[in-house]
């Protein structure tokens, strides 16, 4: 090869390029305008703005500055936002965990320095009553109610009557009077005959064993609403029973709420169906980590509408799967902490379909040993299910569509 030396020009450039593109270049400083925003107003904004759930509002960049220690705390610890839930199937928080590229950005952002950027123009979207459009039906809690002032939180139940006919829904959302203090509620329906009109405190979960569980309200989650031509029956003579969860905020809020109500004249083609899987007898053994499971068979397709499980302290973390007659497995819901006072609507998304001799399997893990805060000032002891606040719960409801049977 005589002519080897033309080649040494094209060699060296080619060697240059390669060492250059290794070389590390100088990373640009995410600002607060260009590059948080558009991630907080999705992921902080809905609950931290004025008459939010959020104990302080988060929507100006002066807000995120006097708050700074915490947001890194918060965000960088996945701690916030608090939907702590994945599907295979899509979101089902409507707003969910940070992405791990959100947290780097948001890393990047406060090594930095956290500048502003280019100052702009910042207003959080004026919160609305309800999101529902255009409910025909407003139903209103007991006036004069107030929270307690200081303390843990609780779970309270309230009553609201519903008459003597049936009831159509087809979806419906609890606005609090007090956002801050009321962090979520679940729903249920019982014969007024057997529901309680005052006012009482809970575990968690509805003690009188006539509440049928219809939903859950919980800011982050989707409002219960039901797919199209789809409707659930209320029974005459049905009192609504509205679980509250309460936050203490130093004074005493008022503890009242309203509910929409969105209903039809007549039942739809299809109607939604509920059933209870649960673990009603065991004992969590001192200084063990069990997992329970619950699950059943599914004869004929099913439509899977939501999921919404029940536990409490002990529980870790609690998972649905969808096992396909080919054996392939699909998760439908997984949370990454159990939380008793962060529940949702785990409302699934799109349309699930599961075919015949498909199986729904549910997992609850339990901590019991010196990990668990629940064991941070004791020797762990045997946990046992129960109806206490310091017993533990293995419970799903499952809410499935099914067509209407024909008269």
């Amino acid at each position: 090869m005589q002519n080897w030396h033309k080649y040494i020009p094209l060699a060296s450039s080619i060697l240059l390029i390669l060492v250059t593109s290794q070389v590390p270049q100088e990373r640009k400083i995410p600002t607060f305008s260009q590059d948080i925003l558009p991630i907080v107003q999705t992921k902080c904004m809905p609950c931290h703005q004025s008459n939010g759930v959020g104990p302080f509002p988060l929507v100006t960049f002066a807000d995120y500055k006097k708050n700074l220690r915490l947001v890194k705390t918060m965000a960088l610890s996945r701690s916030m936002p608090p939907m702590q839930v994945h599907s295979d199937f899509g979101e089902i928080a409507t707003t969910p965990q940070l992405t791990n590229l959100e947290i780097v950005t948001f890393q990047h952002w406060i090594n930095g320095g956290a500048p502003e950027g280019d100052p702009i123009e910042i207003s959080a979207k004026p919160s609305q009553e309800f999101s529902l459009e255009s409910p025909d039906t407003i139903l209103n809690s007991h006036a004069n109610l107030k929270t307690k002032v200081e303390g843990a939180p609780y779970w309270q139940v309230t009553a609201i009557p519903l008459g003597s006919k049936p009831i159509h829904l087809t979806a419906f959302e609890v606005a609090p009077n007090s956002p801050k203090s009321l962090r979520h509620a679940m729903i249920a329906i019982a014969p007024t005959s057997q529901a309680s009109s005052v006012p009482y405190e809970t575990s968690g979960n509805f003690p009188d064993p006539s509440a049928q569980l219809i939903g859950v309200w919980s800011p982050g989650f989707p409002v219960w609403n039901l797919p199209a031509n789809t409707t659930y029956t209320i029974p005459a003579n049905s009192t609504l029973l509205v679980q509250s969860f309460f936050q203490p905020t130093g004074k005493a809020e008022d503890a009242g709420y309203k509910i929409a109500f969105k209903t039809v004249k007549q039942p739809g083609a299809k109607i939604l169906k509920s059933e209870v899987l649960a673990n009603e007898n065991f004992t969590i053994e001192a200084g063990t980590n069990p997992t329970l499971s619950v699950g059943k068979s599914l004869e004929r397709e099913t439509e899977v509408f939501a999921l919404i499980p029940e536990a409490r302290f002990y529980c870790s973390t609690v998972s649905a799967t969808l096992t396909y007659p080919g054996q392939s497995v699909k998760t439908l819901f997984q949370t990454d902490r159990w939380n008793p006072y962060w529940r949702g609507n785990y409302i699934m998304p799109g349309q699930i379909k599961a075919p015949a001799h498909s199986t729904l399997l549910f997992q609850f893990n339990y901590a019991n040993d010196e990990s668990c805060p629940m064991n941070a000032d004791k020797i762990p002891a045997d946990i046992k299910s129960g109806p206490g606040l310091d017993d533990e719960l293995c419970r799903m409801h499952i809410f499935t569509i099914e067509p209407r049977a024909s008269r």
